[in-house]
């Protein structure tokens, strides 16, 4: 409802209460008595209420939050009381947008069973799931903004039934996509081995924390792709059509379980957990020909000439910032000693080196999108 009325920042700032909530909790958990090595059955009465009690007072603060917000938006909820027959048509007109809904969620927890069951079998579970973590924190903070400003328009165009709209404002999204991720899978490419070793040494043994950094970098192209899949099926739904995602999603499925059953009978065990992630982006790179083949055949030409530029231009200015930061890496390599200090000066070093070096090819190329960017979600 607060997307509908063009109200973004008081739904963007609730995670942030949730957020503040839990991580109250953690510091009240860490002050308990108890056991020094934590497991379920050793856990306290105390600590278990604490960790059940905080975290559901983050998701009920994070909903007073919208609450308020909606609230002083105009929002005004009113409830409404209707005889069985009048209940039941909206319920029937619905239930084949639903049915395909459904279809699409089961066919999800399809490939996740099959990825989860491998990953139990090679031991690689926590490795997998935190690669997917980490692959998935670009998209929560770069596409997802980006894609919940862009919903609304489009929702309206084709409710209004102006085509024009729509493959403009696709075309817009795919752009500015691209201008996010790109640079982002080749950040993920070189820093994605040396952010895992700073986040997870200690935490997990070298060989694990190594085999999360290579999943990361091995399934970094994956990103972009993933997020035009997201808008594409977003432009679907605009037109009330769940029956081409869930097309589109059973295509992503296969891919991934084909490849995923290639890795078990052809790779060692470690090779199949990086493959798993692998898996993932291949299905991303299916699903957003596919969805860009549908698109094409349902509106005629998308304009998708623009984007071809635009992509063009940030893969050149990608790689400019792609060499300073392995120049980066190189020198912090032969002159810090300790491991441990070369990762996080390699990481910092390089995500500086890499922004500016991205930004300044960025202006000399001429990609108007990164100068527009702000006026994108300020629109």
């Amino acid at each position: 409802m607060l997307n509908v009325r063009d109200s973004f920042a008081a739904a963007a700032w609730a995670p942030v209460v949730n957020n503040v909530i839990v991580l109250a909790t953690c510091g009240i958990f860490a002050l308990l008595p108890g056991p020094v090595t934590l497991t379920p059955a050793s856990m306290t009465t105390a600590q278990v209420l604490t960790i059940g009690i905080g975290t559901t007072t983050g998701i009920a603060g994070q909903a007073v939050w919208v609450i308020f917000a909606l609230r002083r938006n105009g929002f005004q909820w009113k409830w409404r009381v209707r005889p069985v027959p009048y209940t039941w048509r909206p319920v029937r007109a619905g239930m084949p947008v639903l049915g395909w809904i459904l279809t699409y969620a089961a066919i999800s927890q399809v490939g996740v069973g099959v990825t989860m069951r491998v990953a139990f079998s090679h031991h690689g579970v926590s490795i997998y799931t935190y690669a997917d973590l980490l692959f998935q924190v670009p998209y929560g903070i770069l596409a997802a903004s980006l894609l919940t400003v862009l919903m609304p328009r489009i929702s309206r165009s084709a409710a209004a039934g102006d085509q024009d709209a729509v493959i403009a404002d696709l075309g817009r999204g795919a752009r500015y996509l691209t201008v996010a991720l790109v640079p982002m899978t080749m950040a993920m490419g070189l820093l994605g081995p040396v952010l895992a070793a700073v986040v997870f040494t200690g935490r997990v043994d070298a060989q694990a924390a190594g085999l999360i950094g290579t999943a990361i970098a091995s399934s970094a192209f994956g990103l972009a792709p993933f997020a035009l899949v997201m808008l594409q099926m977003r432009v679907f739904y605009a037109n009330n059509n769940t029956r081409t995602p869930t097309l589109i999603n059973i295509a992503m499925v296969a891919t991934k379980v084909a490849v995923v059953a290639f890795s078990v009978n052809v790779f060692p065990d470690h090779a199949v957990v990086v493959m798993l992630s692998v898996a993932g982006s291949l299905s991303y790179v299916v699903g957003a020909i596919m969805g860009h083949v549908l698109l094409r055949r349902r509106y005629g030409l998308l304009g998708f000439s623009a984007v071809a530029l635009t992509f063009t231009r940030v893969i050149w200015a990608s790689a400019t910032a792609g060499w300073a930061c392995l120049a980066i890496m190189v020198v912090a390599r032969h002159t810090v000693p300790d491991p441990r200090v070369e990762h996080v000066v390699t990481l910092a070093a390089g995500t500086l080196i890499g922004v500016t070096a991205f930004l300044l090819a960025a202006k000399a190329i001429g990609i108007p999108e990164v100068r527009n960017a702000r006026a994108l979600l300020a629109a």
